[in-house]
């Protein structure tokens, strides 16, 4: 496991470094407390999607993980120079994590899944690296699908423990009906495409400006697949 601080080449000075040096030393220390061997890498770059997508591919990283900062706001554009700057340069999971609470206080997690979404190669590694976190921190699960991703769903999970409920839900240019189900303690996480992905819809485009317009109070999980690059054999699954 990696902890990753980019500086920025232009505007760097002691202070950023020292503040850098204390926030990795924060995650090393954190993870630590869990018998878990984090190494800290500082990085310097004119492009903090650059540093991302080179080091992902000098580690070999399989799964990788955006903490953004719970006071702030997460700009579409922002997003949008993530996908288009690093989800596009690798092909790895990626979560861009935003949290409110502690996850061990997580009562309820609400994961929405779009349509075709169990085509894509990723789908399968993303489900159980989501169904280990809703496991372990022993809340409830709460899937949003169609019908035939939840079917899909339901097959995959057959043999896993722990509670689990599922909603059939195909509209996402109605996406804001899901919120009408959130409850105090419930974390949200959205699984998302790259524009070229089976699963893609125009309204995803939209989703960061819901989140930041009605779920303010809650942690949220925006989660994209792993999907094969150009040279790395099928897109899909068949």
């Amino acid at each position: 496991m990696f902890a990753l601080k980019v500086i920025d080449n232009h505007h760097s000075d002691e202070k950023a470094l020292k503040q850098s040096r204390r926030v990795l030393q924060t995650a090393v220390n954190t993870a630590a407390a869990t018998d878990t061997r984090m190494k800290d890498l500082l990085r310097y770059d004119l492009s903090v999607s650059n540093a991302i997508a080179s080091v992902v591919k000098e580690r070999e990283i399989t799964d990788l993980v955006v903490g953004l900062h719970k006071e702030k706001d997460i700009p579409a554009a922002f997003l949008g120079h993530i996908v288009e700057s690093v989800l596009a340069e690798s092909s790895v999971s990626t979560f861009i994590y935003k949290p409110a609470q502690p996850i061990s206080t997580v009562r309820r997690h609400l994961i929405i899944i779009p349509e075709l979404a169990e085509k894509e190669i990723g789908f399968n590694q993303i489900i159980f690296r989501l169904r280990n976190v809703t496991q372990n921190t022993g809340a409830a699960t709460v899937f949003y699908g169609s019908e035939a991703t939840l079917n899909a769903l339901k097959k995959l999970l057959a043999k896993k423990s722990g509670e689990a409920s599922y909603i059939e839900f195909n509209d996402w240019d109605d996406f804001l009906i899901v919120f009408r189900d959130i409850k105090p303690d419930d974390t949200m996480w959205i699984i998302l495409s790259r524009k070229e992905g089976l699963s893609y819809a125009p309204a995803m485009a939209r989703i960061p400006k819901y989140l930041n317009k009605y779920f303010q109070a809650n942690s949220f999980v925006l989660a994209y697949p792993v999907q094969a690059g150009m040279n790395e054999g099928t897109r899909y699954l068949t």
